[in-house]
């Protein structure tokens, strides 16, 4: 039998190592990693292929046979047993409060909700997986919703590992639309990402930090400038005060009660929205 003498650096580069890093809604105002895990991540594409039989066959014949339809799941283990971690295992259950104070009740039978605002589905579901280069593999699944169970299951020296099965899903709207996508990015998480955000001499809330994307600021000033600076210099940054667009390191204009600065950082096809909610009074 023949063995491999010699290997290409790319062959070598491609080599995929160490664990996945998860995200939920990727790219949204409401990204958010699943963390800590265990396992790893493990992404599955499943193709339903039917062979057209006919007189003469003796075997699968090319042109002969019908795509059925495809199917992608992600299959991750997480130790966080939080309430958000807890309804993302009960897509469609009754939620009343928010965070650590959230009551958590069980769905009702019927048809899963999909629409605007309650929708049991996330946007995305992204993992990236690091290769020996240095690069990722990021696969990204849409409109995904976990389909396993649920199990909380107390062991003495053990730890509980919420087990979730997530399946990407078409839209009523789109019923040809994409259900994955796979692609290689430089960086997991600075990609499309801000090294600095500030706005005049305003105190964010919380503190600046590159993977947090929601912030609240209060002021009596007319306008602040508003400044953004992305992580990677192949980044480009969008600032907006509600509907209209401010130039980065131009002044916004403040209407009193709350003003919703939004700055979207894209490299490529990696996209981050982060929100700041400015007060005037």
């Amino acid at each position: 039998m023949p063995t491999v003498t010699n290997l290409t650096q790319k062959q070598v580069d491609k080599i995929q190592i160490d664990e996945a890093l998860i995200y939920i809604d990727y790219g949204t105002a409401k990204e958010r990693k699943l963390a800590p895990t265990r396992g790893g991540g493990e992404f599955t594409a499943t193709r339903t292929i039917r062979d057209i039989e006919f007189d003469g066959r003796v075997g699968k014949t090319a042109g002969m046979q019908v795509d059925e339809g495809s199917e992608a799941v992600l299959k991750v283990n997480t130790l966080c047993c939080s309430q958000e971690n807890l309804a993302l295992a009960l897509p469609g259950c009754r939620v009343t409060g928010t965070g650590d104070g959230a009551v958590i009740k069980n769905p009702k039978a019927g048809v899963i909700p999909a629409g605007p605002g309650n929708s049991a589905y996330c946007e995305n579901i992204t993992a990236f997986a690091k290769l020996l280069d240095g690069t990722y593999k990021k696969i990204t699944i849409y409109n995904p919703m976990n389909e396993g169970n649920l199990g909380i299951k107390a062991v003495q020296k053990s730890e509980n590992e919420l087990a979730l099965e997530i399946y990407a899903h078409q839209t009523i709207s789109d019923l040809n639309g994409d259900l994955y996508q796979i692609e290689e990015v430089s960086s997991a998480d600075a990609e499309a990402a801000l090294s600095s955000l500030t706005v005049g001499e305003l105190v964010l809330s919380p503190a600046f930090n590159s993977g947090t994307l929601d912030y609240t600021a209060a002021t009596t000033n007319a306008s602040d400038k508003i400044t953004a600076a992305p992580t990677a210099g192949a980044a480009t940054v969008a600032i907006k005060n509600g509907s209209t667009t401010v130039n980065n390191g131009a002044a916004a204009s403040w209407s009193s009660g709350e003003n919703t600065v939004t700055v979207t950082v894209t490299n490529g096809s990696n996209t981050r929205v982060y929100t700041v909610v400015v007060t005037k009074s």
